[in-house]
């Protein structure tokens, strides 16, 4: 139990931490953010919280898989938490709250780097265990 409890606490710290860093910016920096009202980098603008919610639904059933087969749960926490904090957003601002722009590339924020990051890990994880098998 003390393991899933730190899950639930490292889930907690990260929605937390994003949503609280994306407030900060639209009280303090509120012309350095922009709102993306669509998904995929702004490219698609429909039923957005309809798809976010049939996402989350897919990432409970692949975070309820993970569970069975007790693999690492680093991948679904980071997704998950990235997903309901842009969810959050497109709930209460209309869109996704984002801060981060290097320039080159659209703006985004930490929940998008989560999920990334889960993505990625999920990635090496299955390629460590194809390579072992």
């Amino acid at each position: 139990m003390a393991n899933k409890s730190k899950y639930l606490i490292l889930a907690f710290f990260l929605l937390a931490f994003d949503q609280i860093i994306k407030n900060i910016c639209l009280i303090k920096y509120p012309n350095q953010i922009s709102i993306n009202y669509g998904i995929f980098f702004g490219q698609i603008t429909n039923n957005f919280i309809v798809i976010s919610l049939l996402l989350l639904g897919f990432i409970i059933l692949i975070y309820l898989f993970i569970k069975y087969y007790k693999q690492n749960y680093l991948p679904i926490i980071l997704i998950s938490c990235g997903a309901l904090s842009n969810l959050a957003d497109r709930i209460f601002y209309g869109g996704v709250v984002d801060y981060i722009n290097i320039g080159f590339w659209s703006r985004f924020n930490l929940a998008d780097v989560y999920i990334f990051a889960g993505v990625f890990i999920y990635l090496i994880d299955v390629l460590r265990k194809q390579k072992t098998s």
